[in-house]
């Protein structure tokens, strides 16, 4: 079980230590020490996941959050947690994914370059 600790005496949580006590943890325990997890770890986690898995922390992280990790997806398994979640959950993923599309912007336009006269 996790247990909660405030920022200064708060240890980092391993990787390996949420993989081996992940089954062990409730949903919000679960939630609880994936926040411990530094981002790259808390990334490499997310991704090696079960669809139903990752619903289940996107279903408790708050909006902002939860679009970033359907952002780190790759679309095949955003399609995945979109299929797997019940209706509700569904939907507010299914508006996470589409807001990146919508939303994104275009790279930058580069300059042409000048052609310059041939010298005659």
């Amino acid at each position: 079980m996790v247990s909660p600790a405030s920022e200064g005496d708060r240890e980092q949580l391993t990787l390996t230590d949420l993989q081996e006590s992940w089954r062990l943890l409730t949903p919000e325990e679960r939630l609880e020490a994936f926040d411990h997890l530094d981002q790259a770890d808390a990334e490499d986690f997310f991704l090696e996941l079960p669809a139903r898995d990752q619903i289940d922390l996107l279903a408790r992280d708050a909006a902002p959050r939860r679009r970033s990790w359907m952002r780190l997806l790759p679309p095949d398994d955003a399609a995945d947690v979109i299929q797997e979640a019940d209706e509700s959950d569904a939907r507010r993923l299914l508006r996470a994914a589409r807001r990146r599309r919508r939303g994104a912007r275009s790279p930058p336009s580069w300059p042409t370059p000048r052609t310059t006269p041939a010298a005659s």
